[in-house]
């Protein structure tokens, strides 16, 4: 059980929301990103291996509108989590000022746009989405790029 029982269900960052991190299942957070990369996996999970996986910096999370928490990064740390059997992670509102602006609110609902689009909705929709690091850069990482001249 969270700390904060209705903060998956919360439409956004109003009164209700803490400001403190807390646990949310990790399946009820939406992604903003399509692939992850094979090599930044082996990597946390490298670290998952020598460390205790549940001290780690809370994943950020925003509400772009429609009602769901979507990470904002950290999407590679939770696709570990979820491959190691977690239920539920720790995460924190994202108030950085690059995710908050009216240009970083646009490009952060185009990518969740992609991501429906291709049906990514959760981290467990990353299963065959494991990039090498040419094939992440070209389908990602350039996309990315090409978004960011465009806005």
């Amino acid at each position: 059980m969270t700390p904060f029982p209705n903060a998956a269900r919360m439409g956004g960052f109003d009164s209700d929301m803490p400001n403190e991190p807390f646990f949310a299942k990790l399946l009820s957070l939406g992604v903003s990103q399509l692939y992850i990369s094979k090599e930044k996996l082996a990597a946390v999970e490298a670290w998952r291996a020598e460390n205790d996986p549940k001290i780690h910096e809370p994943l950020p999370v925003r509400d772009f509108g429609n009602g769901r928490l979507t990470l904002t990064d950290g999407h590679t740390r939770a696709f570990a989590a979820y491959g190691a059997g977690e239920t539920e992670i720790l995460v924190a509102p994202d108030d950085d000022e690059i995710v908050t602006c009216e240009r970083g609110q646009r490009l952060y609902r185009a990518c969740i746009a992609w991501c429906d689009a291709a049906s990514v909705y959760t981290v467990k929709d990353f299963d065959g989405r494991v990039l090498d690091a040419e094939d992440y850069q070209r389908l990602w990482n350039e996309r990315c790029d090409r978004l960011h001249e465009e806005a």
